[in-house]
């Protein structure tokens, strides 16, 4: 189902699907993540059941793959309200929020139960691109008048929260590794 998906988000990753029609991609992205999700859960199900070699070749690209597309999901979703006609700048920034509290949860809850720490490693380095992000999006706008528009308000606490998050799902993902070590 990954490999539909992807198609379908190539297919639907085009200009004419840009703007209040980007929830297309959304939702393929989505269906990619979970996909994935459903393969990664059978895989760490036994690690018995392969060598480092195999993990290397199989494992570890699923697991990226997973976490970015995890990542890119949550985007989309956020671009796919933030570009609709007449949101409100507060629904954005609460959108922005929720979707940085849900990377950070699943960072976390899958590097630890599935002791999968390369998951926790790409959401913290998404949220550190989405800090920077919005320290970038901040530095270049100085206008107060600004401060009020979509994207704009509510950024500052999205910095932070990326901020966190980010050290959050990292943490989890060094535990992981540490507890992957031990058992070996």
């Amino acid at each position: 189902m990954g490999q539909i998906f992807q198609t379908l988000w190539t297919a639907s990753f085009r200009p004419k699907y840009k703007g209040r029609l980007i929830y297309i991609s959304g939702a393929m992205l989505t269906g990619i993540a979970y996909s994935m999700s459903r393969a990664h859960a059978g895989f760490v199900f036994d690690g018995s059941l392969y060598a480092k070699k195999e993990y290397l070749l199989f494992f570890l690209p699923m697991t990226l793959h997973f976490g970015w597309t995890t990542a890119a999901a949550l985007v989309n979703w956020n671009g796919s309200i933030a570009m609709g006609e007449n949101v409100s700048p507060k629904l954005v920034a609460w959108t922005g929020h929720f979707s940085i509290a849900l990377a950070t949860g699943l960072g976390v809850f899958v590097s630890l139960t599935r002791q999968a720490p390369v998951f926790g490693g790409v959401i913290a380095w998404a949220l550190t691109a989405c800090a920077t992000g919005m320290y970038q999006r901040l530095e270049e706008t100085k206008d107060e008048r600004d401060q009020k528009r979509a994207g704009i308000y509510g950024a500052r606490v999205q910095q932070w929260l990326c901020g966190i998050g980010a050290v959050v799902s990292g943490a989890a993902s060094v535990m992981a590794a540490i507890s992957l070590q031990k058992a070996e």
